[in-house]
């Protein structure tokens, strides 16, 4: 619970990054996707390898799900905390959203040096992440 909770404040400045941006005056969505995304991805790359040298693949699984699980709630709430989200914001923030998924599923299996994680992992990141898509579409 601790290294998850210290991952999880590491990726505080990047969550305070997209909760005082502009997203009603955002313009066209990039598909570089938005700073705060590449600032989540660079964290969890420094991270993930770390905790994965340091626990057997049990643990490490466990550490994985425990992550996903505080993390995209963390998300969703980061989301609502925006405030007014213009059209070009919404679609912004969908590409980020596609972004991070993708993040979350191979930033795991990367650091674990190709050792992929339970279908249960995927299928709870692909659900849940769904859920902030549907919100912003």
């Amino acid at each position: 619970k601790l290294l998850v909770q210290s991952v999880d404040a590491a990726l505080t400045p990047a969550f305070s990054g997209m909760t005082h941006a502009d997203w009603v005056e955002c313009a066209t969505a990039d598909a570089q996707g938005s700073g705060f995304v590449t600032q989540i991805h660079d964290s969890l790359n420094g991270h993930f390898p770390h905790v994965a040298n340091h626990l057997s693949s049990i643990h490490y699984r466990f550490f994985c799900d425990q992550f996903v699980q505080c993390f995209i709630p963390r998300f969703i709430t980061e989301i609502y905390r925006c405030g007014r989200i213009g059209e070009d914001g919404a679609q912004q923030l969908l590409v980020d959203t596609y972004s991070l998924k993708t993040c979350i599923l191979e930033v795991p299996v990367i650091a674990a040096r190709g050792r992929q994680m339970a279908a249960a992992y995927s299928n709870y990141v692909i659900r849940e992440m769904g859920r902030a898509e549907s919100m912003l579409k």
